[in-house]
C-alpha cells in the first residue's frame, strides 16, 4: 500500500513537473512621443546573462512580439 502511494505521488509530482515552462514572450507597441505609432522599428532584446540578443521589427500598427525566449 505504501509503495503504490509513492508511487502515485511521484507520477503526480512529474506530471506537474511537465506542465511548468521556462520560456516566455515580450510583446509590445513602439511609439513616438506624440503617441503615434512606429512601423518598421527595430526591436532587440538580449539576456545579460547569457549574451543572447533577439531582434525583430514592429509591425503596421506599431506592434512586436518576441516569442519563445529563455
Amino acid at each position: 500500500m505504501r509503495v503504490r502511494m509513492v508511487l502515485a505521488f511521484v507520477v503526480l509530482a512529474v506530471g506537474a513537473l511537465v506542465a511548468q515552462t521556462f520560456r516566455g514572450t515580450i510583446l509590445g507597441t513602439v511609439t513616438d512621443p506624440s503617441g503615434a505609432v512606429v512601423s518598421g522599428a527595430k526591436v532587440t532584446v538580449k539576456n545579460i546573462a547569457t549574451g543572447l540578443e533577439r531582434t525583430t521589427e514592429t509591425s503596421a500598427d506599431g506592434s512586436y512580439s518576441i516569442p519563445r525566449l529563455r
